[in-house]
């Protein structure tokens, strides 16, 4: 959640400064008496702000940074509200977990690169896939629609590949840099369950003969 919050925050701090300023100078000019001045510089400001914060909207830029907040951190631009989410989520979290990772990172070098070059892979083939569907409306029927359906095609299998790809990745490196191996517990919890298990029974042992039975030491 946090590193969100803090992408978010950031494309729309300048609009908030914005409106900081302008609310500041409204109370300036509402304690002048000049409350016509006050609220025009208000309506002035919130447009503006409100105006910043809605282009952003449509770039797909407040999406991004709250979704994939790590690909918007490397400069990543979605460039329209419209993209190919599914894709681009998976490569966030396979960097969410390349990065939580700590040591073992060393062992996936170029794993960061790979994973960013295929967040703008996946960007141009839905640009593709877009661009032959826009196309495909009053295309007539002949070799050139043929062609168009099979970029459109190829350009949504490319984009399931990636997420899929993606997501086994996520699961790789998660598995890789396991602390520790599965297997029996530590030996100091199975020695605890013990101490536990003979609890237990003194306490039954008490129960059915609370005169006669002694609790072990040590307990």
């Amino acid at each position: 959640m946090k590193p969100r919050m803090v992408r978010l925050g950031r494309r729309v701090a300048v609009e908030l400064l914005l409106l900081l300023l302008t609310v500041g100078v409204a109370v300036r000019l509402g304690a002048a008496g000049h409350p016509g001045w006050a609220l025009a510089a208000l309506a002035a400001g919130g447009l503006a702000s409100g105006l910043g914060i809605a282009i952003a909207w449509r770039a797909g830029e407040l999406a991004m940074a709250w979704r994939c907040p790590r690909l918007d951190a490397l400069a990543l631009r979605a460039g329209a509200l419209d993209a190919p989410w599914s894709v681009l989520v998976a490569a966030d979290s396979a960097l969410a977990a390349l990065q939580g990772a700590g040591s073992y990172r060393e062992f996936f070098p170029e794993a960061r690169r790979h994973l960013v070059q295929s967040a703008f892979r996946a960007l141009a083939a839905h640009h593709l896939a877009g661009r032959a569907r826009a196309a495909l409306v009053d295309a007539p029927e002949g070799e050139a629609r043929a062609r168009l359906e099979a970029q459109e095609a190829l350009a949504l299998r490319e984009l399931d590949n990636l997420t899929h790809a993606l997501r086994d990745l996520k699961a790789r490196f998660v598995a890789a840099s396991a602390p520790l191996p599965i297997g029996e517990a530590p030996p100091e919890l199975r020695e605890l369950g013990e101490q536990s298990l003979l609890l237990a029974r003194s306490i039954d042992e008490l129960h059915r003969a609370p005169e006669s039975v002694p609790v072990p030491g040590g307990l």
